[in-house]
């Protein structure tokens, strides 16, 4: 029996992944996008961008992306510190893949977490893109991780006392998993990240003249009110078009229609 039943999984929410993978890191709410808010906005007024004539940030947008400096302070206030895989302090303690702890992986707007639990033969791929997590053998964990390298991801490797949580207390009663039961090549090819499009939607800034749909007064309201009703905005949006896609194709069911009457 595998551990995944135990195992915290946060699936994918509009562009909320730097809070999923915050959470799977974790293995809890530890974060909401609100609490990443209000670290992007202190980061945003120590860097003197809300005291500028510039109306966009370099930490977060609309869509709920966060960024590297925001995820870094956000687990700094756990302890936890994340270094740059290729950066002198990883080389230097030459610490073979699986015997870290977790990975936080990053292209363009998308962010996810590789955790170990208990021992290094546990590891696990805890992508919010994925139904479920996926277990990774340690000899593939080091194939998969220059794997994605070369696709130009970014990897950081996490250091400091995770939270002891419940699928690390059944990872020692359970045996280590079979390797048929490891993750693919091709399985892993047939989804890659880089192929999922739930990125390439339009984002809405506060005020934007072109959505008059989804409109709010910004006057009245807080940094945390007014980056709540943006990603509020952001999931909505994301529904209106996952209902689009659903719905039916008009001109196919009348070519289906029209086939099976002339075929009678």
């Amino acid at each position: 029996m595998d551990i995944i039943p135990y195992i915290y999984h946060e699936q994918q929410e509009g562009a909320l992944c730097a809070q999923h993978a915050l959470n799977s890191l974790l293995q809890g709410e530890y974060f909401t996008a609100v609490d990443l808010g209000n670290i992007a906005h202190s980061l945003d007024e120590e860097e003197g961008i809300l005291n500028s004539n510039q109306n966009s940030s370099n930490n977060y947008d609309d869509t709920g992306f966060f960024s590297i400096q925001v995820i870094s302070i956000a687990l700094s206030r756990l302890n936890i510190e994340i270094n740059h895989i290729d950066s002198q302090i990883i080389k230097n303690d030459k610490v073979k893949p699986a015997e870290e702890k977790a990975y936080i992986c990053n292209l363009h707007e998308h962010w996810f977490t590789i955790r170990k639990f208990y021992s290094k033969y546990r590891w696990y791929n805890l992508n919010s893109t994925l139904e479920t997590p996926e277990w990774l053998s340690e000899t593939y964990l080091e194939l998969y991780l220059n794997d994605i390298q070369r696709q130009g991801y970014s990897v950081f490797v996490v250091r400091g006392d995770l939270p002891e949580c419940d699928a690390d207390k059944y990872a020692k009663l359970h045996p280590k998993p079979e390797n048929k039961n490891n993750i693919s090549k091709v399985d892993y090819n047939n989804k890659n990240p880089k192929s999922f499009n739930i990125f390439s939607g339009k984002g809405y800034r506060l005020g934007d003249d072109n959505n008059k749909e989804n409109t709010f007064n910004a006057e009245n309201m807080s940094d945390s009110e007014l980056l709540a009703q943006a990603i509020a905005i952001s999931l909505e949006e994301q529904a209106q078009s996952n209902k689009r896609q659903n719905e039916p194709d008009l001109d196919e069911i009348k070519r289906k229609r029209l086939e099976r009457f002339s075929s009678k």
